[in-house]
Formats: C-alpha cells, sequence, structure tokens
C-alpha cells in the first residue's frame, strides 16, 4: 500500500466525522494490509494526533487487523483510553498479561463478539462492560475479580461467559437476564450461594460450580431444564443436599 494511501485513511480517521471514520475502516479492511503497515498507521495516527499511548499499546500486538486484536504474553500493563479508536474490532485476546483495570472506553468497543482478556492482574470490570452488548464470549478466567457489575445482565447474546479462578464471592441478581447463556463457568472462586435468578437461564448446557463454599443451591435450578452438566465438586454440600439437588435434576449429570 502506497503512503497517499496510508495517509487518506489516517486522515479519515482523525477527522472526528462519523462517515469519515466508517469509510477510513472499511478502507482498513478492504486492502491488503499486514501487520507492519497497520502498526505504522497507528503509530502515525498517534503522532499526529499526540496521543503516544496508543503507539505503545500496538508495538506489543502480534497481530491488529481484520477486526481481530491479539496480544498473547507480551507484558501489556495497561489498555490506553485511546482504545475507543478501535471500535471496529470484533476479536480482542489480550491473554497472559499484567492487567490491573480496564477503562471505561472499553465500553466504546460495541462491535465486539469475543473480549478475552483471562489470565491477567484484573480487580475489577468497569459497569460500562455492559454496553458490549454483541458479545458472545466474554473470558475474564484467572484474574483477581471479587465482584462483577449488575451490567453484566445487559449481554444478552452471550453463549459463554467464563469467570472460573479469581475471588469471586457472589454473582448478581441480572446473571438471570442472560437468556442466551449455554455456558457458566464459575469454578475455584468464593462463592457462597447463588442468586435464584440463575434458575431463568433456560439455555444453560454447562455450570461448572467446583472448588467454591457452596452448601446448597437454589431450588429454582430446577428450572434449567436443558443443563446437560452441573459440576459441584469441592464445595461443602451434605448429603441430604445433594438428593435434594439430584431430584432438581432428575436428567443432568451432577458431579460431587
Amino acid at each position: 500500500m502506497h503512503l497517499t494511501e496510508k495517509e487518506n485513511i489516517i486522515r479519515l480517521l482523525l477527522s472526528g466525522q462519523k462517515e469519515n471514520i466508517r469509510l477510513g475502516l472499511q478502507l482498513v479492511n478492504s486492502l491488503s494490509i499486514d501487520i507492519s503497515d497497520l502498526k505504522y498507521m497507528i503509530d502515525i495516527l498517534c503522532r499526529w494526533h499526540g496521543i503516544p499511548h496508543l503507539s505503545s499499546f500496538a508495538n506489543k500486538l502480534y497481530h491488529i487487523g481484520q477486526k481481530r486484536i491479539s496480544g498473547v504474553d507480551q507484558n501489556i500493563t495497561y489498555l490506553p483510553a485511546e482504545i475507543h479508536y478501535l471500535a471496529e474490532v470484533k476479536e480482542m485476546y489480550l491473554t497472559y498479561n499484567t492487567l490491573k483495570i480496564i477503562p471505561n472506553e472499553i465500553g466504546y468497543l460495541i462491535n465486539l463478539l469475543i473480549l478475552d482478556l483471562s489470565n491477567n492482574h484484573l480487580e475489577s470490570l468497569p459497569m460500562e462492560i455492559g454496553n458490549l452488548t454483541n458479545l458472545s464470549i466474554l473470558n475474564m478466567s484467572n484474574n483477581f475479580l471479587s465482584c462483577i457489575p449488575s451490567q453484566i445482565g445487559d449481554l444478552r447474546n452471550l453463549n459463554a461467559l467464563l469467570l472460573f479462578a479469581n475471588r469471586l464471592t457472589a454473582i448478581p441478581q441480572t446473571i438471570g437476564n442472560l437468556n442466551s447463556l449455554e455456558d457458566l463457568k464459575l469454578h475455584f472462586n468464593e462463592l457462597t450461594f447463588l442468586p435464584c435468578e440463575i434458575g431463568r437461564l433456560e439455555n444453560l448446557v454447562l455450570l461448572s460450580l467446583s472448588g467454591n463454599q457452596l452448601i446448597h443451591l437454589p431450588h429454582e435450578i430446577k428450572y434449567l431444564t436443558r443443563l446437560q452438566e452441573l459440576d459441584l465438586r469441592d464445595n461443602p454440600i451434605s448429603d441430604s443436599e445433594k438428593e435434594t439437588i439430584k431430584t432438581l435434576l432428575p436428567s443432568c449429570k451432577i458431579l460431587f
């Protein structure tokens, strides 16, 4: 791609006008651009606009293009607020880094279908995560999360929610709004109870709760008629409660 084409795309992206930005992103996706070209473009854009953070972030990515960003095990320590410039991205994989905070601007990435920030050092999620209503897979496993914002319930297209190996002590009631959810992994946390709203997850197929502090489950689990496997290993559940759970889910494979 010639420099003039790059400059044209950069000018469109920097214009601040919605139609120009859309056109610039269409050009990025339609032209044959390799990673070095894209990083070069971002670097030019950042220098021009006086925002070095996005440029240094881009240098950590080994794949950026075709609406996909990947930077695995690149010692990425933060996401710059300028990430909102990448609003057309559909997949983001930033696993095995040292991220501690997700900026509120993540909420601008409304076209995201997959967000994988597993194996980082995240302690919280911004409520703007609820803006990502097109998400089908959200993976925040192996972090240091102690709570989940109630806005998680706005992700009604979510098929898989992976929150295992964190420090969660509770799950918000709004989880019951995730009507499309099929796979919910909450193992290796510090959960002592589940909200009764979990019974509204009518499409749930897999539910992993092993390695928590659960004593009993809400009776509303009987409404999980499509549930095929429930993992409750390594929880302090009494024998009588185990029998109750079996009665509530007679067709489900249950692991105690």
